[in-house]
């Protein structure tokens, strides 16, 4: 058996969407005598979204709006089972669909997203601000929703479909953006409970306490507290694993903090504070995501298509993972079985650490300042027994990967805002990390929306000299020093225009110009 891992790589990502990265500048005007009352000091930009029910929020181009987005608020979000991933939920939405190996969308390797035929690695995602990442497996650049935060301390979900969204700091909304906003701490003393089992011993467990508002004056601090633990079995083939992870009982742990845990499993703790200062406001949050999941086998058509049995073995749709290491080596040797000839091990662990603090300060009567720095420690590995098809670099039918996860991740997102008159017209300025302005012309019957943004990403890659002796590398890593790389994304000036001309009270016609570009992934 050749051992095959893939050289460990030190990741450091630095997002900078800070104003020392780039200014902004957005204007939005209206005349004194269509002057809405003094908006609200907390700064609450962002990208139009439309309710129109309960329970489901969407928004639609057109009716005078240049952009929209389509919301699905909690009540939606907790409708769903216990568990239940955010990206399983937003499928309900128009142009949305998500593919997944399991009902609950918690298996990460099979989670697949498209919005009007964009792919998942072309769709940023983001939560309270933060990007996180182009949602693709094993990336650099972010993590999963459901190990950013647990899916009941989510209070809505946003999807931006068009290929812009100015207003959020994604670099790779290519096909457009899904923004998640965690809740708020309750100002009522509470715990919540809920508890949930199924079919293949699916059970989870969520407990949360909310301290409720507790006031100082003109002062106040509230916040909660969550543990999640989510467990199930694969609905075909097992979850045995016949291979161990370097250091995994100090690093990762078999089964959590709990034993008896299931062939996947995930746990997790969320706390969100509060502290109001008078007009400020200041927000930390904090995630600790672990979890082990085991892989459900990929199939080539010409093994799905079988309908007999082979050697012993059903192959066909309900065909997994080789349990027998003697009929895995026989089945990697012939041309016609090759394709099923992959060995039970195939399993990965994901240890994250999230952070951010974020704090809105009234510097004056209508100036707002809002600096939001954030962390992302990732570790973990993944395995995997797969058919060699007769590579050079694997003496064996059968060889083992192992993957290694080392990422350091962080980012500072900065937005300043005013509110100004400037003769019979009011403006609102904002500094920060992006930039956009609102004009009607000729007689309000034509919609101008125009703006740019500029997005500079450093990802920096070492080599971690973990490959064994008696390992072997494949031919892209044919250097075993493997040097450390930088592959920064630089994506110069990206220039937007959307317009909306009212032909009559019922009609509208709408035009949309922009240019973004995708990080590396």
């Amino acid at each position: 058996m050749t051992i095959n891992p893939r050289p460990n790589r030190r990741r450091l990502a630095r997002v900078c969407a800070a104003a020392s990265a780039f200014m902004v500048f957005a204007f939005s005007q209206m005349s004194h005598a269509q002057a809405a009352p003094t908006p609200p000091k907390k700064p609450t930009a962002r990208d139009s979204a439309q309710q129109m029910g309960k329970i489901l929020v969407t928004g639609v181009t057109g009716r005078g709006s240049a952009r929209a987005a389509a919301v699905v608020d909690s009540g939606a979000l907790r409708s769903a089972a216990p568990g239940t991933s955010a990206l399983k939920v937003i499928e309900r939405l128009p142009g949305v669909n998500m593919q997944s190996a399991d009902g609950y969308g918690m298996y990460e390797w099979s989670n697949r997203i498209t919005m009007r035929g964009f792919q998942t690695q072309q769709i940023g995602q983001t939560m309270d601000g933060i990007p996180l990442g182009d949602m693709s497996y094993g990336n650099f650049n972010g993590l999963g929703i459901g190990r950013a935060v647990d899916q009941s301390n989510l209070a809505s979900t946003s999807v931006t479909q068009g290929t812009g969204a100015l207003g959020t700091a994604s670099g790779n909304n290519l096909g457009g953006v899904v923004q998640y906003a965690t809740a708020e701490p309750s100002a009522q003393q509470q715990f919540m409970l809920q508890q949930m089992g199924g079919q293949y011993h699916a059970r989870r467990s969520m407990l949360r306490y909310d301290l409720g508002l507790r006031q100082f004056g003109e002062n106040g601090f509230n916040m909660f507290v969550s543990f999640s633990r989510f467990d199930t079995n694969k609905w075909k083939g097992g979850g045995n694993r016949f291979s161990t992870f370097p250091g995994e009982m100090n690093l990762l742990g078999q089964n959590g903090f709990i034993g008896g845990a299931g062939q996947t499993w995930h746990e997790q703790v969320n706390l969100k504070a509060t502290l109001f200062m008078g007009a400020n406001k200041i927000t930390a949050f904090y995630d600790y995501a672990n979890r082990k999941e085991s892989d459900y086998m990929d199939l080539s058509l010409g093994v799905f298509n079988h309908t007999d049995k082979v050697a012993g073995v059903n192959l066909g749709p309900m065909l997994d993972y080789l349990t027998d290491w003697s009929q895995a080596k026989q089945f990697a040797t012939n041309a016609s079985l090759v394709d099923a000839a992959y060995y039970s091990s195939a399993q990965g662990a994901r240890l994250d650490h999230l952070a951010y603090l974020k704090g809105e300060f009234q510097l004056a009567d209508q100036l707002c300042l809002e600096v939001l720095p954030y962390l992302h420690i990732n570790r973990g590995a993944g395995d995997w027994h797969a058919p060699s098809y007769g590579a050079s670099y694997s003496p064996d039918p059968i060889m083992f990967r192992q993957s290694q996860y080392h990422s350091n991740r962080g980012g500072l997102l900065g937005k300043l805002s005013s509110t100004f008159d400037l003769g019979d017209v009011k403006n609102q300025l904002e500094v920060g990390g992006w930039y956009k302005n609102t004009s009607k012309l000729m007689d309000n019957t034509l919609s101008i929306n125009y703006g740019a943004k500029y997005l500079h990403v450093d990802a920096d890659f070492k080599n971690n000299g973990n490959t064994p002796v008696n390992g072997k590398l494949a031919p892209i890593f044919a250097d075993p020093t493997r040097p450390s790389l930088s592959a920064p994304t630089k994506s110069g000036f990206l220039p937007q225009v959307r317009a909306i001309y009212r032909v009559s009270d019922a009609d509208e016609l709408f035009a949309n110009f922009s240019q973004n570009v995708n990080q590396f992934p």
